[in-house]
Protein backbone atom coordinates (compact mmCIF):
# COMPACT_ATOMS: atom_id res chain seq x y z
CA UNK A 1 0.00 0.00 0.00
CA UNK A 2 2.82 2.45 0.64
CA UNK A 3 4.59 2.03 -2.67
CA UNK A 4 0.89 2.62 -4.47
CA UNK A 5 1.07 6.33 -2.33
CA UNK A 6 4.54 6.96 -3.30
CA UNK A 7 3.56 5.95 -6.80
CA UNK A 8 5.67 2.90 -7.19
CA UNK A 9 2.56 0.50 -8.64
CA UNK A 10 4.60 -1.92 -10.06
CA UNK A 11 6.35 -2.63 -6.72
CA UNK A 12 3.20 -2.48 -5.09
CA UNK A 13 1.68 -4.89 -7.05
CA UNK A 14 4.52 -6.91 -7.02
CA UNK A 15 3.76 -7.42 -3.10
CA UNK A 16 0.12 -7.53 -3.80
CA UNK A 17 0.29 -10.83 -6.14
CA UNK A 18 2.86 -12.68 -3.40
CA UNK A 19 0.50 -12.24 -1.25
CA UNK A 20 -2.47 -13.46 -3.22
CA UNK A 21 -0.63 -16.73 -3.80
CA UNK A 22 0.00 -16.77 -0.16
CA UNK A 23 -3.36 -16.54 0.46
CA UNK A 24 -4.59 -18.66 -2.20
CA UNK A 25 -2.34 -21.44 0.06
CA UNK A 26 -3.64 -20.47 3.00
CA UNK A 27 -7.18 -20.42 1.72
CA UNK A 28 -7.92 -17.21 2.83
CA UNK A 29 -10.66 -16.43 1.08
CA UNK A 30 -11.53 -13.22 2.91
CA UNK A 31 -7.78 -11.68 2.89
CA UNK A 32 -7.96 -12.81 -0.71
CA UNK A 33 -10.74 -10.87 -1.65
CA UNK A 34 -9.06 -7.33 0.42
CA UNK A 35 -6.13 -8.24 -1.66
CA UNK A 36 -8.14 -8.10 -5.01
CA UNK A 37 -9.29 -4.75 -3.70
CA UNK A 38 -6.59 -3.17 -2.82
CA UNK A 39 -4.90 -4.70 -6.60
CA UNK A 40 -7.98 -2.94 -8.61
CA UNK A 41 -7.55 0.69 -6.37
CA UNK A 42 -3.65 0.29 -7.50
CA UNK A 43 -4.57 -0.30 -11.19
CA UNK A 44 -7.50 1.73 -10.93
CA UNK A 45 -4.85 4.87 -9.73
CA UNK A 46 -2.48 3.43 -12.50
CA UNK A 47 -5.49 4.47 -14.80
CA UNK A 48 -6.12 0.70 -15.96
CA UNK A 49 -9.71 1.08 -15.44
CA UNK A 50 -10.53 -2.52 -17.44
CA UNK A 51 -8.16 -4.33 -15.13
CA UNK A 52 -9.21 -2.42 -12.09
CA UNK A 53 -13.03 -3.43 -12.46
CA UNK A 54 -11.73 -7.37 -13.25
CA UNK A 55 -10.00 -6.80 -10.01
CA UNK A 56 -12.94 -5.81 -7.78
CA UNK A 57 -15.00 -8.36 -10.19
CA UNK A 58 -13.02 -11.04 -8.28
CA UNK A 59 -12.99 -9.79 -5.06
CA UNK A 60 -16.85 -9.35 -5.45
CA UNK A 61 -17.20 -13.09 -6.66
CA UNK A 62 -15.22 -14.46 -3.60
CA UNK A 63 -17.10 -12.91 -1.12
CA UNK A 64 -19.81 -14.06 -2.56
CA UNK A 65 -18.26 -17.81 -2.85
CA UNK A 66 -17.79 -17.56 0.84
CA UNK A 67 -21.99 -16.36 1.22
CA UNK A 68 -21.87 -15.20 4.73
CA UNK A 69 -23.77 -12.41 6.85
CA UNK A 70 -20.93 -11.83 9.31
CA UNK A 71 -20.56 -7.81 9.60
CA UNK A 72 -16.77 -8.01 7.78
CA UNK A 73 -18.02 -9.46 4.91
CA UNK A 74 -21.17 -7.24 4.35
CA UNK A 75 -19.36 -4.12 4.90
CA UNK A 76 -16.65 -5.75 2.44
CA UNK A 77 -19.22 -5.86 0.09
CA UNK A 78 -20.31 -2.41 0.38
CA UNK A 79 -17.10 -1.38 -0.04
CA UNK A 80 -16.02 -3.16 -3.13
CA UNK A 81 -19.16 -2.42 -4.74
CA UNK A 82 -19.19 1.50 -3.96
CA UNK A 83 -15.45 1.05 -5.50
CA UNK A 84 -17.03 -0.21 -8.28
CA UNK A 85 -19.71 1.90 -8.48
CA UNK A 86 -17.51 5.31 -8.60
CA UNK A 87 -15.20 3.80 -11.43
CA UNK A 88 -18.44 3.80 -13.16
CA UNK A 89 -19.31 6.98 -12.63
CA UNK A 90 -15.95 8.66 -13.35
CA UNK A 91 -16.37 7.24 -16.80
CA UNK A 92 -20.09 8.38 -17.26
CA UNK A 93 -21.76 4.71 -17.02
CA UNK A 94 -24.35 5.64 -14.81
CA UNK A 95 -26.31 3.03 -15.48
CA UNK A 96 -23.82 0.33 -14.17
CA UNK A 97 -22.67 2.92 -11.13
CA UNK A 98 -25.50 3.38 -9.87
CA UNK A 99 -26.16 -0.94 -10.08
CA UNK A 100 -23.04 -1.38 -7.96
CA UNK A 101 -24.13 1.56 -5.80
CA UNK A 102 -27.23 0.20 -5.08
CA UNK A 103 -25.79 -3.32 -4.62
CA UNK A 104 -23.63 -1.31 -1.35
CA UNK A 105 -26.49 0.15 -0.44
CA UNK A 106 -28.51 -3.07 -0.04
CA UNK A 107 -25.62 -4.95 1.86
CA UNK A 108 -24.70 -1.67 4.09
CA UNK A 109 -28.21 -1.47 5.02
CA UNK A 110 -28.22 -5.24 6.23
CA UNK A 111 -25.14 -3.71 9.18
CA UNK A 112 -26.90 -0.71 10.34
CA UNK A 113 -29.87 1.10 8.54
CA UNK A 114 -28.01 4.80 10.14
CA UNK A 115 -24.66 4.19 9.51
CA UNK A 116 -22.02 6.43 7.84
CA UNK A 117 -21.51 4.34 5.17
CA UNK A 118 -25.65 4.30 3.78
CA UNK A 119 -25.35 7.65 4.09
CA UNK A 120 -23.21 8.08 1.39
CA UNK A 121 -24.11 4.94 -0.59
CA UNK A 122 -27.25 7.39 -0.52
CA UNK A 123 -25.55 10.31 -1.88
CA UNK A 124 -23.82 8.16 -4.79
CA UNK A 125 -27.34 6.79 -5.57
CA UNK A 126 -28.04 10.25 -5.37
CA UNK A 127 -25.47 12.22 -7.62
CA UNK A 128 -26.00 9.62 -10.55
CA UNK A 129 -29.51 10.35 -10.57
CA UNK A 130 -28.79 14.20 -10.98
CA UNK A 131 -25.88 13.34 -13.57
CA UNK A 132 -28.39 11.78 -15.66
CA UNK A 133 -30.74 14.57 -14.51
CA UNK A 134 -33.63 12.23 -12.88
CA UNK A 135 -34.48 14.36 -9.98
CA UNK A 136 -37.40 12.59 -8.77
CA UNK A 137 -35.09 9.93 -8.06
CA UNK A 138 -31.98 12.03 -6.76
CA UNK A 139 -33.87 13.96 -4.12
CA UNK A 140 -35.11 11.38 -2.28
CA UNK A 141 -31.81 9.76 -1.95
CA UNK A 142 -30.37 12.92 -1.20
CA UNK A 143 -32.81 13.50 1.93
CA UNK A 144 -31.62 9.73 3.09
CA UNK A 145 -28.36 10.79 2.92
CA UNK A 146 -29.03 14.04 4.26
CA UNK A 147 -31.40 12.74 7.37
CA UNK A 148 -28.17 10.52 8.57
CA UNK A 149 -25.92 12.71 8.20
CA UNK A 150 -27.30 14.97 10.34
CA UNK A 151 -28.61 12.15 12.85
CA UNK A 152 -24.46 12.16 12.74
CA UNK A 153 -23.66 15.59 12.94
CA UNK A 154 -21.26 14.69 10.05
CA UNK A 155 -20.93 17.82 8.75
CA UNK A 156 -18.25 17.63 5.92
CA UNK A 157 -21.00 15.13 4.16
CA UNK A 158 -23.76 17.02 5.33
CA UNK A 159 -22.22 20.05 3.76
CA UNK A 160 -21.27 17.87 0.69
CA UNK A 161 -25.45 17.37 0.14
CA UNK A 162 -26.31 20.70 0.25
CA UNK A 163 -24.15 21.11 -2.17
CA UNK A 164 -25.75 18.84 -4.24
CA UNK A 165 -29.43 19.45 -3.34
CA UNK A 166 -28.28 23.46 -4.45
CA UNK A 167 -27.10 22.00 -7.94
CA UNK A 168 -30.18 19.81 -8.59
CA UNK A 169 -32.65 22.72 -7.53
CA UNK A 170 -31.05 25.36 -9.87
CA UNK A 171 -31.14 22.54 -12.52
CA UNK A 172 -34.98 22.75 -11.87
CA UNK A 173 -35.17 26.21 -12.09
CA UNK A 174 -36.02 26.23 -8.19
CA UNK A 175 -33.63 28.90 -7.39
CA UNK A 176 -34.45 29.80 -4.03
CA UNK A 177 -34.72 26.46 -2.86
CA UNK A 178 -30.99 26.23 -4.67
CA UNK A 179 -29.85 29.59 -2.92
CA UNK A 180 -31.30 28.27 0.68
CA UNK A 181 -28.85 25.06 -0.14
CA UNK A 182 -26.06 26.36 -1.30
CA UNK A 183 -25.88 28.89 1.86
CA UNK A 184 -26.35 25.46 4.14
CA UNK A 185 -23.19 24.32 2.34
CA UNK A 186 -20.96 27.32 2.50
CA UNK A 187 -21.99 27.26 6.40
CA UNK A 188 -21.02 23.39 6.90
CA UNK A 189 -18.65 23.84 4.62
CA UNK A 190 -16.73 26.50 7.24
CA UNK A 191 -17.39 24.20 10.19
CA UNK A 192 -16.61 21.45 8.73
CA UNK A 193 -12.78 22.90 7.56
CA UNK A 194 -12.49 24.34 11.15
CA UNK A 195 -13.60 20.61 12.86
CA UNK A 196 -10.33 18.83 10.69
Amino acid sequence: MIYGELGDFDRCLELYYEALAIQEELGEKRQLAITYNNIASAQMRMGAREQGLCSYQKALDILDEIDSNEPQILTSKAMICTNMGQAYAASQDHDKGLHYHKLALRWSEMLDKNSRLVAQTYYHIGFHYVEIRDFANALPNLFNALEIAERMQNKRLMSDLYLLLAKSYCQTDNFERALSFALMHCYYLLVASNIS
